[in-house]
C-alpha cells in the first residue's frame, strides 16, 4: 500500500512561487498583466491542466492552494502532512518525525545530504530558482513572506481561509 505523504508550503508563500514558476496552473489575463503577482485581492479564475483531458478550475489562486491542500486534509485514508518549512529549517527532524510516524528510523548521517539547488532545470524550474541558504532566508523573514502583499490582499487571505476549518 501507498502513504501520500503531501509537503504544504505558507500559501503566502506559495503564491509568489507559482508566479514566477505556474508550471500547469493557467491564470487569467487580468490577474498575470496586475502590477503585482500574486494579486489576491483580484478575484480572477485560475485552471490547473493535470492532463490534457483533466482540467480544474479553482475560483483564485488561493482557492486552488485550499482546495488541493483540503482534499488531502479531508481524506478519509490515511496520509502525512508536513509542513515545507518544517522540512526547511529542521531537515533531520523532520525527517526523524516522518520516519518514526511511519514505523523507520532515519538513515545513518553519512546517508543524509542537503545541497544546493536540488530543483534542477526541470518541472518548471527553467531560472530564478532558490539555493537551501536562499530559501532560509526567504521563509526565515516575516518582512520578506508578507512584503508582496498589500494590507488589503491579507484580509482576503484572512477571509478565504476562514471559510475552511482545516486552515
Amino acid at each position: 500500500s501507498v502513504l501520500p505523504v503531501v509537503a504544504v508550503k505558507d500559501p503566502l508563500t506559495w503564491m509568489p512561487s507559482i508566479c514566477r514558476h505556474p508550471y500547469a496552473v493557467q491564470q487569467q489575463h487580468r490577474q498575470r498583466i496586475s502590477k503585482r503577482c500574486p494579486a489576491p485581492h483580484v478575484d480572477a479564475p485560475v485552471k490547473v491542466a493535470y492532463k490534457k483531458a483533466s482540467v480544474g478550475s479553482y475560483d483564485s489562486l488561493l482557492d486552488l492552494w485550499a482546495r488541493w491542500h483540503g482534499e488531502f486534509s479531508d481524506a478519509s485514508w490515511p496520509h502525512l502532512m508536513i509542513r515545507f518549512e518544517d522540512l526547511l529549517f529542521d531537515p533531520r527532524g523532520m525527517a526523524a518525525a516522518a520516519c518514526a510516524c511511519l514505523g523507520g528510523d532515519l538513515a545513518p548521517e553519512d546517508r543524509f545530504k542537503i545541497e544546493g539547488k536540488a530543483k534542477g532545470s526541470l518541472f518548471g524550474h527553467s531560472k530564478n530558482t532558490n539555493s537551501r541558504a536562499a530559501a532560509l532566508e526567504l521563509y526565515g523573514s516575516a518582512a520578506k513572506r508578507l512584503a508582496p502583499y498589500e494590507p488589503s490582499d491579507l484580509a482576503v487571505v484572512r477571509k478565504r481561509l476562514a471559510k475552511d476549518a482545516n486552515w
